[in-house]
């Protein structure tokens, strides 16, 4: 008991000891942490232990335990997936064959199956003609329906070609089952009889091909005669609607009419050929041509045949002179007249009374030495390539014209385009190429008179649609005459130099106080395309006519008459470069 008691005194003193010994404690504890803050901030540079970061390592057995899991769950994963896209491809395959079904159920009692079979053959005929090139196997190859209409269409099978094995053509043919240009190409017997007995007694459109890899052969032209002697052999009299005779200016062979004289040519309507014994035998056998295709040396055997007066379309090609003209008059159910090749003697003149053709309609003359010798005042299309000595009777007048193509050297001296009066002209379209420059600009003046802005400038040529190729003139002085046209609504300059003052001259900057009723230039413009060629000496960049053309199309907007289409090309030797133009920018 007396160990046990403890006085107040030494109570206190251990009291004192411990609150010392705990205050030096924690003094040293501050120490310490300074110190280790001192050491941590010195080794912060030097990379971390990364193994104090783990608190332990996996042991082996667990490692190993670990990478079997792994293996067991991958190809469990594998499995999986596997039974996943097994079960796919089976539902998918079921919905494919559902969805096939379904569309043969709707098929069924579709309305196109409840159309008689004739209206189906017409439906497809439409669709075969309409596209040139088109092959009705390709429709035949639907359905049983489509195959039974395409064959009662006769109209489609009409149309055979002729030819020889080694024919230049005929791999195109092969490309497309058999047909070139909407022909189907027959050169063997077979192939010929065949179509034949598709066709029955339809009038045929045939083309006749002397032409083989070598040119024109005696080996062509006794095959071609072999073709039409295997209707002879087989007794089948083909009738002939259209015969397209090419045999080439070459052409030496005279073609036998005894292997002709099955085809049955009365219905013939339409025959272009340069053999006389068979145009001799066309002409005595068809009343009813309406278009032929011939040289002019023929012309006198069709007049003398008397079926001009019921030719509608007539082509002549080869020379001749003034006496040609006495015998067009007797064409007066003309509408479309060809003149190809047509080299008239500069030195005649024309006769006093020009023939007067007034049905015609469309009329394309190449190498005459007159403009229009022919009075038509009801022609609608005209197309011109003139020669170097073109000579001009005076001023003709075209009311009723609508497009006017003048190719080959439009802007020459000689040119008949300043004496053309066509005051209902839309489309105007000219290819200018080799004039120099001067006289080109002499020649643009003649055509369009007058000064720009003019009220009432009474311009000839006034189109809404005006075509210009290959212009030698600057463009600069080339887009100022053309601001003296009032109703031109699309511009299409192709292959001229390059310059961007020729948008200063379509919209200037600075456009003066007009009087009343007077027009800024080019105001009904709304479409605009250029292509651009380079010179030698030109230092035009592509930027600087970017920025002419987007200055040019804020003066439109800011005028309150935007352009709504325009296109740039840049045309290099064999490719062009688009430049894009933002409008709405």
């Amino acid at each position: 008991m007396e160990h046990d008691i403890i006085s107040p005194k030494a109570s206190e003193e251990e009291d004192l000891n411990d609150m010392v010994s705990s205050r030096s404690l924690s003094c040293d504890a501050y120490v310490t942490l300074a110190q280790n803050e001192q050491s941590s901030i010195a080794d912060r540079s030097q990379p971390l232990d990364t193994a104090v970061l783990h608190a332990a390592h996996p042991s082996s057995q667990e490692v190993e335990h670990v990478k079997a899991q792994i293996i067991q769950q991958t190809e469990s994963h594998y499995s999986l997936q596997a039974r996943h896209d097994e079960q796919f491809e089976n539902l998918d395959a079921q919905i494919k064959q559902k969805d096939k079904h379904l569309l043969e159920l709707k098929a069924f009692i579709a309305p196109i199956r409840r159309l008689p079979l004739e209206v189906m053959t017409i439906v497809l005929s439409m669709l075969v003609l309409d596209e040139e090139g088109e092959s009705p196997w390709r429709l035949m190859r639907v359905c049983r329906t489509w195959r039974a209409a395409v064959m009662l269409a006769r109209q489609l099978w009409t149309s055979l070609l002729l030819c020889v094995p080694d024919w230049p053509n005929l791999w195109l043919a092969q490309r497309n089952d058999g047909r070139y240009k909407g022909y189907q190409v027959c050169y063997t017997k077979n192939h010929l009889l065949c179509a034949l007995n598709r066709v029955g007694p339809t009038p045929l459109d045939i083309f006749v091909s002397f032409q083989c890899r070598m040119g024109y052969t005696s080996r062509a032209y006794n095959r071609i005669v072999e073709l039409f002697e295997a209707c002879k052999d087989a007794g089948v009299r083909p009738r002939v609607g259209t015969l397209v005779w090419e045999t080439g200016y070459g052409f030496q062979w005279q073609f036998p009419m005894e292997a002709f004289s099955l085809w049955d040519i009365s219905p013939l309507r339409e025959l272009t050929t340069w053999d006389e014994a068979l145009l001799q035998k066309c002409l005595a056998s068809s009343h009813n041509l309406r278009k032929l295709d011939i040289p002019t040396s023929n012309l006198a055997m069709a007049q003398k045949a008397l079926v001009l007066s019921q030719l509608e379309r007539l082509c002549l090609q080869g020379s001749g002179d003034s006496s040609l003209f006495e015998t067009l008059p007797e064409c007066r159910s003309l509408t479309e007249l060809e003149l190809k090749v047509f080299v008239i003697d500069g030195d005649q003149e024309l006769p006093s009374s020009l023939p007067i053709l007034p049905r015609l309609h469309r009329l394309c003359m190449s190498g005459s030495c007159w403009l229009l010798p022919l009075v038509c005042i009801n022609l609608t299309y005209l197309k011109i390539e003139p020669t170097r000595t073109m000579s001009i009777r005076g001023e003709v007048r075209l009311p009723c014209l609508k497009k006017l193509e003048y190719s080959y050297a439009a802007f020459a001296s000689n040119s008949g385009l300043p004496y053309l009066d066509a005051p209902n002209l839309e489309v105007l379209d000219v290819t200018d190429s080799g004039t120099p420059a001067n006289i080109a600009y002499l020649t643009l003046t003649k055509i369009w008179t007058g000064k720009p802005g003019d009220s009432n400038p009474g311009q000839k040529l006034d189109p809404m649609v005006l075509k210009i190729r290959e212009a030698s003139s600057h463009p600069k002085k080339l887009g100022r005459i053309l601001s003296r046209l009032t109703n031109c609504v699309e511009l299409h300059l192709d292959r001229v130099l390059a310059s961007p003052e020729i948008f200063e001259v379509l919209c200037p900057a600075s456009i003066k106080k007009k009087k009343r009723g007077e027009e800024p230039p080019f105001f009904a413009l709304k479409s605009l395309s250029i292509t651009f060629t380079y010179s030698r000496h030109n230092s035009v960049t592509r930027d600087d006519i970017v920025k002419a053309a987007s200055a040019f199309v804020a003066k439109r907007r800011d005028m309150g008459n935007p352009i709504k289409q325009m296109t740039l090309k840049i045309a290099y030797k064999t490719s062009f470069q688009d430049l894009n133009m933002d409008l709405s920018a």
